[in-house]
């Protein structure tokens, strides 16, 4: 475990908030059979997020802010929110290919807020994607990520994708091929969690309801299911549109739904989809197998074609999972 450091002992003996140590885990690959745990400074993950490397992005390790336990999904997995004991920070995943990294960078140090940016495996100037690693002054328990991850979106304007709210959330870290245009910023600050004055312009997931618990804090509540179908049928997103829709209709317990089904809805309802939009996004019935489905749009003007995958049963699904790729 590692030690806490407050700001008042950092100031007193002239020790950065980015010298003091925290956990982090890593897995080699998707599968996450097997984890590794370390004590590092943000200065030495930022030095290994730079200096590592992979011929392809599949290829290339995963990071966590947090500690997780011993027990295994069916599929041997370590990396599942059960799994998890205690967070050591946050995570934001920015692909909106819009936002600048500099712009994120400037926008963390005007808050005074210690942390790492570095971009993600498809990253390109052109469209900007990138992540942002906030680690805590010391471990918390794991209900306590949301909390602050509703900081860091407030202080972004709500850009972050959906899935950094996922506690079990990992991601890609390194290049592709020593990618030139693969960037890492070290921002000098305080930790997310001493930042009390951020839950003033806290912001949970695009399109949900905003929920305030007994103690005050804010937590992200139900989707607003006519915002998400509008973000489907104008093409303003597509998969993680449709991942949620999927994820609301199975909280609401309707028997049946599989992921074919809410390609139907964008079928019927997007003609404009553009071409580049193909997600791929799976989930877990209680049967405990896995059904899986793919879309593509031809062209502009045409609307998405279902292909097949595995045939969709039909049980009433009470575990979602999704992981983005990127």
């Amino acid at each position: 475990m590692s030690a806490a450091l407050h700001p008042a002992d950092a100031a007193a003996t002239a020790v950065s908030w980015l010298d003091p140590s925290f956990a982090l885990t890593t897995f080699k690959d998707y599968a996450a059979a097997t984890k590794h745990e370390e004590s590092c400074t943000l200065r030495t993950l930022a030095e290994s997020i730079r200096g590592t490397t992979a011929s392809k992005k599949e290829a290339l390790p995963w990071l966590k802010l947090a500690r997780f336990g011993d027990v295994r999904t069916d599929k041997n997995s370590l990396r599942h929110d059960a799994n998890v004991l205690a967070i050591t920070g946050i995570e934001g995943d920015y692909d909106g290919e819009k936002m600048p990294v500099a712009e994120a960078v400037e926008k963390l140090e005007k808050a005074g807020i210690f942390a790492v940016i570095y971009t993600s495996p498809s990253h390109t100037e052109a469209a900007p994607r990138w992540r942002v690693l906030c680690p805590t002054s010391s471990e918390m328990p794991p209900d306590q990520r949301e909390k602050l991850m509703g900081r860091l979106n407030g202080l972004f304007g709500g850009v972050f994708s959906g899935e950094s709210w996922t506690l079990s959330q990992s991601y890609y870290f390194g290049s592709v091929n020593h990618n030139p245009a693969h960037e890492v910023h070290l921002i000098e600050g305080t930790p997310i969690d001493e930042h009390d004055e951020l839950d003033e312009i806290w912001k949970g997931k695009t399109h949900t309801s905003t929920t305030t618990k007994a103690n005050g804090d804010r937590v992200t509540g139900q989707a607003d299911e006519a915002a998400v179908l509008g973000e489907i049928t104008d093409g303003t997103s597509y998969h993680e549109a449709t991942v949620r829709l999927l994820g609301r209709w199975a909280l609401q317990d309707s028997p049946g739904i599989a992921a074919g089904e809410v390609g139907e809805v964008a079928r019927w309802q997007a003609p404009g989809l553009r071409a580049s939009m193909r997600p791929r996004h799976c989930c877990r019935g209680s049967h405990g197998g896995r059904n899986q489905a793919s879309y593509r749009s031809s062209s502009f003007n045409e609307a998405p074609t279902l292909l097949p995958g595995k045939s969709p049963t039909r049980p009433k699904f009470r575990i979602i999972e999704f992981d983005l790729l990127q």
